[in-house]
């Protein structure tokens, strides 16, 4: 009789380890999802910031030269009166 208490508490504990067993795979699984999805949001935003980078320094070009062009323009006018 003692030895049956015994399988059934020990059939109890292997049953109660086996849920926890089976809702820690799952939070697993949860935070593989979360974590692939923070992978995917940083690369996309990675690629935004490279694309800013090469935004601002086209915009800086830009700047240069039109600065450079008023100058050229205002010397030129200078130097015809």
């Amino acid at each position: 009789m003692k030895q049956r208490e015994e399988l059934n508490e020990a059939h109890n504990t292997i049953s109660t380890l086996e849920t926890e067993l089976v809702k820690a795979k799952m939070l697993s699984m949860k935070q593989e999802v979360t974590l692939s999805e923070m992978q995917n949001s940083l690369t996309e935003l990675k690629g935004q910031i490279n694309n800013d980078k090469r935004t601002i320094k086209r915009l800086r070009t830009q700047r240069n030269l039109s600065q450079m062009v008023g100058a050229g323009a205002i010397i030129g006018v200078v130097i015809h009166r």
